[in-house]
C-alpha cells in the first residue's frame, strides 16, 4: 500500500479488494443541494470514481450556510459544476458527468436515457419536488436500479434525530403527499432517510415561505445517504 495513497485509511479499514470494487460504481445523485452535494462529497472522498449529476440550478449566497459546493468562490456558478470542480479537487482521477436541467416528470425519459441508465449502479434523490421524486423512484423500479431518497430537512436542528426506514413509515405533510404520489404510481417501498424531529418554527416572519434551514441536518443526513449507499455496494 502507498502512503502518499489519498485512500489508504480507507483501505486499512475495508481492504483493497473492495476498495476497489466501490471504486468501479457509478452513482447518479439527483438534487445538489445540502443533502444532495454532502452525499456527493463524502462518495467521492470514499474514492467512487463515476458519478452522474443532475441539478439544474447556480449557487446563491444563500445556500453558503448548508451546501458543501457553494462558497464565495463559486457564487453564480452552476451547481453542476461547482460540483464536479469539487471532485476533482478531492479526487483528479474522478469521472463526472453533469446534466445541468431541473429533473421533472416530462423530461425524466429523456435524462435518464437508456444510455445513461445502463450504468447506473444506485440513485441518490436529493430533489424536493414530490412529482419529480416519484418519476425518479419509478425509473429505479422499472430499470431494478436501487435508489435512497432524502426526506424533508428544513427547519430542524437537531441531526441525530435522522435515521433510515421506509418512506411509508414516514410521518408529516411532505411524506403524506409523497406517499400518496407512490402509491398511485405503484411505489410500494423505498429506502429514505428522514427526521423524526419536529419541524421549528421559523424565528422571523415569512412571507416568501422560503424553507429555512441550517448546516447541521441536511449535511448529515447527505452522509447517512452515502454510508447507507457505499455499504449496500461493498456488501458491508
Amino acid at each position: 500500500m502507498d502512503t502518499g495513497d489519498i485512500f489508504a485509511r480507507e483501505k486499512l479499514l475495508i481492504g483493497e479488494e473492495k476498495f476497489h470494487e466501490a471504486a468501479e460504481k457509478c452513482v447518479l445523485i439527483a438534487g445538489l443541494g445540502g443533502v444532495g452535494g454532502a452525499c456527493f462529497q463524502s462518495l467521492v472522498r470514499a474514492g467512487i470514481n463515476n458519478f452522474i449529476l443532475i441539478d439544474g440550478d447556480e449557487v446563491e449566497p444563500t445556500n453558503i450556510n448548508r451546501q458543501v459546493i457553494a462558497n464565495k468562490n463559486t457564487v453564480s456558478m452552476r451547481k453542476v459544476d461547482a460540483a464536479k470542480e469539487m471532485a476533482l479537487s478531492i479526487n483528479p482521477n474522478a469521472k463526472v458527468q453533469v446534466v445541468d436541467a431541473i429533473i421533472s416528470k416530462e423530461n425524466l425519459s429523456e435524462l435518464l436515457s437508456p444510455e445513461i441508465i445502463k450504468s447506473v449502479d444506485y440513485i441518490v434523490d436529493a430533489i424536493d419536488d414530490i412529482a419529480a421524486k416519484t418519476e425518479l423512484a419509478a425509473a429505479a423500479k422499472k430499470y431494478g436500479i436501487d435508489i435512497i431518497s432524502s426526506m424533508a430537512t428544513g427547519k430542524r436542528l437537531d441531526p441525530s434525530k435522522l435515521t433510515l426506514g421506509d418512506v411509508y413509515d414516514v410521518k408529516g405533510a411532505f411524506a403524506k403527499k409523497l406517499k400518496k404520489a407512490y402509491r398511485e404510481a405503484g411505489i410500494n417501498s423505498e429506502e429514505v432517510v428522514y427526521s423524526t424531529e419536529s419541524q421549528i418554527a421559523d424565528f422571523y416572519e415569512n412571507p416568501e415561505n422560503k424553507i429555512s434551514s441550517i448546516a447541521f441536518v441536511p449535511i448529515a443526513a447527505g452522509n447517512l445517504m452515502a454510508a447507507r449507499v457505499f455499504k449496500k455496494i461493498i456488501k458491508m
